[in-house]
């Protein structure tokens, strides 16, 4: 405290002016427009939603957030995630999703050149950067054209809305589209909508740059850092023609495994089937265009040619090698066919296994195996179909012998081998089960 002659001595300080209110007249209109369409659970799923976006690190936490959390907020099946590339005016569109999607849908709306993700983001721009409610019903469509688009590549209602560069005119520094909303979108979806595209970029922004740079790579032979290792080697296979089966096989993985990858792969690569992922990937250097296999011989840039006696020796030592490696190479073409076999008749085994929790009984002699595939007339509790692709044949082109009552169980299921007669060995031999 001070004393009398202390606070003699003490300058006067003017009064200061009093502090301005925060909130504005505009302010205050704002949060009543908000709070006429916002219900009080509206709230507060908002702000957990707005909570759990801060704990998102990688990306599968930012699909489980997106695919939870989110929805319970602005239900909808794709949610596409825009972001500008390194050296380029286009943006890189990613997308998440969990219920089944047409891959070709999904590269006409999200190609970073011709995709409709990018119209959508010119009218968002034009209006102003406000959100859009994108319908082919003109009474709430900011655009019906843009509406009926997505609805001819069977996609829905959406809503859109970003972040504008501040820098930049008529340009976006992110753009989410939320699309085909599972409930007609209004002016409560516009409003969420605004308020949590901060947060969802936020969100994506972290995963991104925890798992692979926040730049896409463009063609430009730099590789893209989003692509692994696996997933790379899956590739090179996939280029020599090489089926998910053949490649499981190859690599000690479950057929299903290596389908998961390439569903990431063509993801990633913005293809829309595998010949396109191997192309895009050779484009930007990911996979070089010549073949896995070396060639034997010297460098072709040499320019010093072989004499006589150097050719006669190499085919001297290539007919040495064919003698000796031949019948085994050869021989391991059969084994590798008779594990096929294998591991087919153990897919069509659960499938049978499948069929019979469902009806109570495995299909009978005249229905055989086409009873997986096709409902058979007399089955109301079959919910099929049990394979999702078509009935195989053996690897020797053969239909599987499907024999029910078996020889020693309920059924017998089996194919003969390369020669079509029982018994015999090597890839000769039968291969199948008896239950």
């Amino acid at each position: 405290m001070l004393t009398d002659a202390a606070a003699a001595r003490a300058p006067t300080r003017a009064a200061e002016p009093p502090v301005p209110a925060l909130r504005d007249e505009t302010q205050t209109e704002a949060s009543a427009a908000i709070q006429a369409v916002l219900s009080n659970s509206d709230v507060n799923a908002l702000l957990k939603v707005m909570a759990d976006a801060v704990l998102v690190r990688r990306r599968y936490e930012f699909f489980v957030w997106a695919q939870g959390r989110l929805q319970s907020v602005l239900p909808h099946d794709v949610l596409v995630c825009g972001v500008p590339r390194s050296q380029s005016a286009r943006m890189f569109y990613d997308y998440y999703y969990s219920i089944p999607i047409d891959p070709e849908a999904l590269a006409r709306l999200c190609h970073p050149r011709d995709g409709l993700a990018n119209d959508l983001m010119d009218r968002w721009i034009g209006d102003g950067y406000e959100p859009l409610l994108i319908s082919k019903d003109a009474e709430y469509s900011a655009d019906v054209r843009l509406g009926e688009e997505l609805a001819s590549i069977g996609f829905g209602d959406c809503v859109v809305h970003g972040i504008p560069k501040a820098q930049t005119a008529a340009s976006a520094h992110c753009f989410f589209a939320f699309v085909s909303m599972r409930s007609m979108p209004g002016e409560r979806d516009r409003q969420l909508a605004q308020m949590l595209v901060p947060h969802v970029f936020s969100a994506y922004s972290r995963a991104q740059t925890r798992e692979r740079p926040a730049a896409e790579v463009e063609q430009t032979g730099e590789r893209d850092a989003g692509v692994t290792d696996r997933e790379v080697e899956i590739l090179r296979w996939i280029r020599e023609g090489k089926s998910n089966l053949e490649i499981g096989m190859i690599l000690s993985i479950s057929p299903l495994t290596v389908k998961n990858h390439v569903q990431k792969i063509l993801r990633k690569l913005n293809a829309s089937n595998r010949a396109q992922a191997v192309s895009k990937a050779i484009s930007i250097k990911l996979l070089g265009a010549s073949s896995m296999r070396k060639p034997l011989l010297a460098d072709s840039s040499s320019e010093a040619g072989f004499t006589l006696l150097e050719l006669l020796v190499v085919m001297v030592i290539i007919g040495l090698l064919a003698g000796l490696v031949g019948p085994k190479f050869f021989a391991q073409i059969g084994k590798s066919e008779t594990q096929v076999a294998r591991a087919q008749i153990d897919s069509l085994e659960k499938a049978l296994d499948q069929y019979r929790i469902d009806t109570g009984h495995y299909p009978n002699g005249t229905q055989g195996l086409a009873a997986l595939m096709v409902k058979p007339e007399d089955e109301p509790r079959w919910a099929g179909a049990y394979l999702k692709r078509e009935l195989p044949q053996d690897p020797w082109g053969r239909p599987y012998i499907y024999r029910t009552p078996g020889v020693k169980g309920e059924f017998d299921l089996l194919t003969l081998g390369r020669d079509g007669q029982p018994g015999g060995t090597g890839d000769a031999q039968d291969v199948g089960i008896e239950r």
